[in-house]
C-alpha cells in the first residue's frame, strides 16, 4: 500500500496495469507504464506484456478522464466499484468486466425459470405457445432435462381443458406430445366451425 502511494507520488506505477489518466490520444500503442517514467512507452515491451491500442482503451478512458460533469456519475461508479483498489491499478480488461457486470448483470437462472414455469398459452396457439416456450428456456439452463421440462410445460400451459386432459392420458414424450396436442388444436377448431354452421 505505501509503495503504490510512494509511486503515485513520484508519478509512476508499480502496477503493470493501463494507467488511464496518462493516456495520450496521439500514441498509437500504449505500454503498462514502466517505473521510472510517466509517459507512453514507444519501445516495445518486454516478451509477454499485452500490448493495448488507445482504440481498445479509448472508449473506457475518455470517459473516466473527461471533465465534463455528464461523466460524473460514471467516473464516479467505477471508483466505488473499484474500492478499495485504485482506478489507476486496474487493467483495462478488469475495469471493462466491472462495468460489464454492474450495468448489464447476467440474468439468474431462477428468474429464467419462474418465467418459464409461469407461462400458459393465453391467446396463443399452440405452435406460438412453443415457440415462445422454447424461447424462455434457453435461459434456464435445463441440460438433458429440456424435453421433458418443454413437454410438462406444454401440457400444464395449455388453455384448452379438453385438449389437456387427452394429453395427459397418454405418457409420450415432447415431440409426440406436441403432435398430438397440435391434431386436437386443428379437430377443436374443425368442430367449432361445424357447430357454427
Amino acid at each position: 500500500m505505501e509503495r503504490n502511494q510512494k509511486d503515485r507520488q513520484m508519478g509512476t506505477n508499480s502496477n503493470p496495469a493501463v494507467n488511464i489518466n496518462r493516456l495520450s490520444s496521439q500514441s498509437s500503442v500504449v505500454q503498462p507504464e514502466d517505473k521510472t517514467t510517466s509517459d507512453v512507452q514507444s519501445e516495445p515491451p518486454p516478451e509477454g506484456d499485452m500490448k493495448i491500442t488507445t482504440s481498445d482503451v479509448q472508449p473506457l478512458a475518455l470517459p473516466l478522464t473527461n471533465s465534463k460533469p455528464t461523466q460524473e456519475p460514471l467516473r464516479r461508479s467505477t471508483r466505488d466499484l473499484c474500492s478499495p483498489v485504485d482506478v489507476d491499478e486496474k487493467t483495462y480488461q478488469e475495469l471493462t468486466d466491472i462495468l460489464v457486470n454492474h450495468f448489464k448483470p447476467a440474468r439468474l437462472i431462477i428468474d429464467g425459470r419462474i418465467k418459464f414455469n409461469t407461462i400458459v398459452q393465453q391467446e396463443k396457439s399452440i405452435s406460438e405457445f412453443v415457440v415462445a416456450l422454447k424461447h424462455l428456456a434457453k435461459t434456464c439452463n435445463f441440460g438433458t432435462f429440456l424435453k421433458n421440462v418443454l413437454r410438462d410445460r406444454l401440457v400444464c400451459g395449455i388453455t384448452n381443458s379438453h385438449i389437456q386432459q387427452r394429453l395427459l392420458a397418454a405418457e409420450s414424450d415432447f415431440d409426440e406430445t406436441l403432435k398430438k396436442a397440435l391434431m386436437l388444436e386443428e379437430a377443436s377448431k374443425n368442430a367449432d366451425l361445424f357447430s357454427a354452421s
